[in-house]
């Protein structure tokens, strides 16, 4: 694998970025292979963890999705929406987000959430 060698040959002492979970994901595999450290500022999936990935440093405030889907719940009740249409992406990401946003939204609101070709509703009255 090119981007192991070139760590290796250049020796790298950490890497800094990636700022999408998804990015993480893609490159915490090749901190663990190297043991070197991976550094992000912005990734909040809970399903990246020091646990599963020993060279993964998290820096964010917050370590998973709940403190964003506050913000998002406040909006939809800020403009009295009823019913919502989050889209997400098909990744750990996209998908560990869904259930924090479910309870975060308002009582009353009707979700249909869109996950590439699959929909599924939620009445998000609980």
């Amino acid at each position: 694998m090119a981007a192991v060698d070139l760590i290796k040959n250049v020796q790298v002492q950490a890497i800094l970025g990636p700022q999408t979970s998804s990015e993480v994901v893609f490159v915490v595999d090749i901190g663990n292979k190297t043991e070197v450290p991976i550094i992000s500022f912005s990734a909040t999936s809970p399903s990246i963890s020091f646990t599963k990935t020993s060279y993964f440093i998290r820096t964010t405030l917050n370590d998973n999705d709940s403190t964003q889907v506050k913000a998002i719940a406040a909006i939809i009740e800020y403009f009295g929406w009823r019913e919502v249409v989050p889209i997400y992406e098909d990744t750990d990401y996209g998908k560990d987000m869904i259930p924090y946003l479910i309870d975060a939204i308002p009582t009353g609101v009707f979700c249909v959430f869109h996950q590439l070709m699959n929909r599924f509703a939620v009445n998000c009255t609980s």
